[in-house]
């Protein structure tokens, strides 16, 4: 066995190196020492990040004009009997070797990294695993041009995370085919991180199974990283328990979007046609421009087209929606049936507002509903809307939406008005209780007067377009179900979560219940994985997995534009919440 020639570390050595003051910003950690020297060091009030966790910064402090590092013991004796590494043990493949080791480091309290390897014939001879504060960085350099033109170098602010440290195995691979420990040097020249910390090091983080099926249904039910972290934080007992960090979680769900921003177009085309795969009935049809970007599409499935021949006479289309990363605008069609509710018609992405794609998007609605022309078609005030209106449903009566002509009141008005309760009640009176079109001229003319708005340019308008506010069988089609093996593995799989959350609620109060239900499940891996060997299972496998389809190399059908989204869009805002922001504003700065 190779040992380390650094003097074995001893409480009177650390009480001598404890830090001065002015010595905080090049102090280093050191290992553990008594409680005497534990509540001085306590009292420097250090922050300690996950990045210091990482570097083992979490003991005490050591002085850095120290000419060799102190060295820790050997950390075999305070380990379990099963953790130490011995030379000449045995392990079937070199996943098993960095489990161990990592199991054994994290009962150490220090932190590991990978090393070289020596490969042979597509088979690796033997491998080093090394305490990640093995070696020293390279000091990087920067050229850096300050305000009179002169370049001069700086160093990064990274912080330091290397001290030399020597401790390591090394495992060869034997004629046999396995792995044996070859060489061990346990002796660590740093301190070890408390064991309140020691989940956040980094080779002890992973973001688990659990992990990433729960981060994925709360995306399926529009709850982000955050919150899912926090619900498993919650559900499992504690941080420590996650196995894994808020910024792990975040950079596996970054990964998810890197692999997708290119493709996520041609998915969603290839998702549309997974549908009608499954039930012609249903309908898309999509369109790109000359450089293959995805600029127009329309779908509706057998429940929309069903409802488009049963409820189709007076439709609504909204194109206020455009709260999505590549800023197209989202335009349902929504219709009303015989019990006054809401129903589906149909939805499109438009990737502008002009008359073109407005005349495309109708004459794409008719070729869903087999020609079948609604009665009525209330929409917002869209001067491009309304002019494909009058070319491909000139038959059918265009009126407006009041919600939104009224969402824009506010926005109209002076603050003394907007404040005033009577002239809201007035306004609503006027625009939802009028009886017939002279009943509406004469309440709207007496506000005009009372209110000082008959200059009021937009009133005016809307007065002038006050026309557009009046008037002068077969069985359901439906989505066949999924693969009725998929149905019920769903199902499986659900009875067992709930079976098992049962089990842990009988067993949590008992100790001897938790111990034997923990050893009842250790016990099924083994005859589990004779059923069903292990599996490798990368990223990209279990990306296409949540997301239900492959995620293509090869992209065709490209997003509408380039984007640098960091996250997900803003809700827009509505014109009361601008207003009320506006004022706040104001408010603000008079004060």
């Amino acid at each position: 066995m190779e040992s380390s020639s650094a003097t074995p570390w001893t409480p009177t050595q650390g009480k001598d190196v404890l830090p001065h003051k002015g010595d905080m910003d090049d102090l280093i950690n050191s290992v553990a020492v008594d409680s005497a020297y534990g509540e001085a060091a306590a009292m420097d009030h250090a922050v300690i990040t996950v990045d210091a966790i990482d570097a083992g910064v979490v003991a005490h402090l050591e002085q850095p004009s120290t000419p060799q590092p102190t060295s820790s013991p050997s950390i075999a004796e305070s380990c379990k009997e099963h953790l130490k590494p011995m030379v000449g043990m045995i392990f079937d493949t070199l996943t098993d070797v960095e489990k161990f080791y990592k199991s054994y480091a994290h009962e150490a309290g220090f932190s590991v990294r990978v090393g070289q390897h020596k490969k042979q014939n597509e088979e690796i001879l033997f491998k080093r695993y090394y305490c990640s504060r093995e070696g020293y960085r390279k000091e990087s350099m920067k050229d850096v041009t300050d305000e009179s033109g002169k370049t001069k170098r700086k160093t990064p602010n990274v912080m330091e995370t290397r001290c030399g440290c020597e401790a390591h195995i090394v495992v060869r691979l034997g004629s046999d085919k396995k792995y044996r420990i070859s060489s061990i040097v346990e002796e660590h020249s740093h301190g070890f991180v408390s064991p309140d910390k020691r989940h956040l090091l980094r080779s002890n983080r992973a973001v688990s199974e659990r992990a990433k099926s729960t981060l994925f249904s709360c995306h399926k039910a529009s709850i982000g990283t955050s919150q899912a972290f926090r619900l498993l934080q919650v559900s499992d007992g504690g941080f420590h328990n996650v196995g894994c960090t808020l910024r792990d979680l975040q950079n596996y769900y970054r990964d998810l979007r890197g692999k997708i921003k290119d493709a996520d177009a041609q998915m969603f085309v290839g998702q549309l046609e997974r549908k009608k795969e499954v039930n012609p009935a249903f309908f898309y049809e999509f369109m790109v421009d000359k450089q293959g970007r995805l600029v127009r599409v329309f779908w509706a499935d057998a429940i929309c087209r069903k409802n488009c021949s049963v409820f189709g006479d007076v439709i609504s289309v909204d194109s206020t929606y455009t709260t999505n990363q590549y800023n197209m605008k989202f335009m349902p069609f929504t219709g009303v049936n015989h019990h006054l509710q809401s129903v589906f018609l149909g939805a499109a992405f438009l990737a502008d507002e002009k008359i073109e794609s407005f005349v495309w998007l109708f004459q794409t609605f008719l070729k869903a509903t087999g020609g079948v022309v609604p009665r009525l078609i209330i929409t917002d005030e869209d001067a491009s809307m309304k002019a494909a209106i009058a070319q491909i449903l000139p038959n059918t009566i265009h009126r407006l939406c009041m919600w939104h002509i009224m969402e824009k009141v506010p926005e109209k008005v002076g603050p003394s008005i907007r404040q005033d309760g009577e002239f809201w009640d007035r306004l609503h009176k006027c625009v939802w209780g009028s009886e017939d079109s002279d009943d509406f001229e004469s309440q709207w003319n007496f506000i005009m007067a009372k209110y000082g708005l008959i200059g009021n340019e937009w009133f005016s308008t809307k007065f002038d377009i006050r026309e557009l506010f009046f008037d002068d069988e077969g069985n359901l089609l439906d989505e066949k179900a999924k693969d009725p093996m998929e149905v019920e593995t769903r199902k499986k799989i659900s009875d067992s979560r709930n079976k098992f959350e049962d089990l842990i609620q009988m067993a949590k109060n008992s100790e001897q219940g938790i111990e034997f239900l923990y050893s009842s499940l250790s016990n099924l891996e083994e005859p589990l994985q004779k059923i069903i060997p292990a599996a490798t299972v990368n990223k990209q496998d279990e990306f296409e997995s949540f997301l239900g389809s492959k995620i293509l190399d090869e992209v065709k059908i490209h997003p509408p534009n380039d984007i640098k989204s960091k996250g997900r869009c803003k809700r827009i805002k509505k014109s009361k919440e601008k207003t009320a922001q506006k004022n706040a504003s104001v408010e603000n700065a008079s004060k």
